[in-house]
């Protein structure tokens, strides 16, 4: 009995993995749309908008990839997950600042309840220190890690950047990155149930805390 147990949660797990790659190529299709769309584009605005939708679906198709290709739906490979982000909001909101990533996970898995939230609001502060940070500057610096779970059961992403505290944080000419910005703080209180810090010191720091179960 006890195997036939095995073998029913075996077979749910192949059923999920490939509804993950379902829902990654699906993702990587939409992708590939925005591209086509942007490339017929000339207006500023509309290409800023596109990026976000772009940075949002493409963060979506690496989580469910990765869900995909670990094969277990108990946590993620937060290393290679975090990588593989990093890289792929530089490559969609292209600067002329070169900034050099540091990303240190360990062996820390991410809860897989928390994968899609907690990647969402690293790309937004990715996204962040590159447009406004690092605005203006020939090179910097953004250093990610993530930690945990600690005795009380609670993960925590620290990402700081080495750019101009001063341009990190949106003013009312920047209603679109105050949104943003919100919406990923926003991400991390009610769907996290976690919290959010930032300091600014010699760049922008910011510390976010939520538990292994988080939203559950």
């Amino acid at each position: 009995m006890n195997g036939h147990r095995g073998a029913t949660e075996g077979e749910l797990n192949k059923s999920e993995s490939r509804m993950h790659r379902g829902v990654a190529d699906d993702l990587r299709v939409i992708a590939g749309l925005f591209d086509i769309r942007m490339a017929q584009t000339a207006d500023e605005d509309a290409l800023h908008f596109m990026r976000e939708l772009l940075t949002l679906t493409k963060v979506m198709a690496i989580v469910h990839g990765i869900m995909y290709m670990s094969g277990t739906p108990t946590g993620v490979d937060t290393q290679l997950l975090f990588d593989k982000i990093a890289k792929s909001v530089r490559l969609t909101h292209c600067t002329q600042t070169w900034v050099v990533f540091s990303v240190k996970c360990g062996e820390t898995l991410l809860p897989a309840t928390c994968a899609v939230p907690c990647a969402f609001v690293l790309a937004e502060i990715i996204r962040n220190s590159l447009l406004y940070s690092f605005e203006g500057v020939e090179e910097g610096k953004l250093e990610i890690s993530f930690t945990g779970p600690d005795a009380d059961g609670w993960y925590t992403l620290v990402v700081a950047d080495d750019g101009f505290p001063e341009y990190a944080h949106p003013n009312v000419e920047q209603e679109d990155e105050a949104i943003s910005m919100s919406v990923a703080e926003h991400i991390v209180r009610y769907r996290l149930r976690g919290t959010t810090e930032h300091r600014d010191d010699e760049g922008t720091t910011w510390k976010i805390r939520f538990p292994g179960e988080a939203g559950n």
